[in-house]
């Protein structure tokens, strides 16, 4: 079987017509682009537009390409819609690199900022230990003072019963 997109192609021939006219092609006609003995002769069994007819730019950007000039239009299509969704699945591995890229730099950030919440915490704990151990001693000296005052005033009591007695 022959490669369909090596047939020999005759631009210049007489019944060669312009990109806006309708051509009528048949299937029997596509086999014999692959090379066989016979000419081109149009038939009237299909009609098909000039592939660059109403083609977005995109499509003639595409069509220009020497891989499908030769190419029949569904061939083309397929041709064309294959390279669409290739491009389109490189733009998607694109977007997902960078999408990666931004998870990955924003789990770096989330673990800045929780060592630096951690860090906070301790420092709070430490504090609320401090004013805690503060409180505690301050209590301690006052229980202390409460102490030595109650001792002072029995001291004093006994002291003016005694002087009180020997009057």
């Amino acid at each position: 079987m022959r490669d369909p997109f090596d047939a020999p192609v005759d631009f210049i021939g007489a019944g060669h017509r312009p990109g806006n006219e309708l051509t009528s092609l048949s299937v029997r006609d596509y086999g014999l682009q692959n090379g066989d003995a016979k000419p081109f002769i149009p038939n009237s069994d299909t009609l098909v537009r000039h592939p660059l007819q109403g083609a977005s730019l995109r499509n003639d950007l595409i069509a220009e390409d020497p891989n499908t000039r030769l190419m029949d239009p569904e061939t083309k299509e397929l041709y064309i819609r294959s390279r669409t969704q290739e491009e389109e699945i490189l733009l998607l591995r694109k977007q997902i690199a960078d999408a990666s890229l931004k998870e990955l730099q924003l789990l770096s950030e989330k673990h800045i900022l929780e060592r630096k919440l951690s860090d906070l915490r301790m420092a709070v704990d430490e504090r609320q230990e401090d004013a805690i151990s503060g409180a505690l001693k301050q209590l301690n000296e006052k229980k202390n003072h409460i102490e030595e005052n109650m001792r002072l005033a029995n001291e004093l009591k006994v002291w003016c019963y005694c002087t009180f007695q020997e009057w």
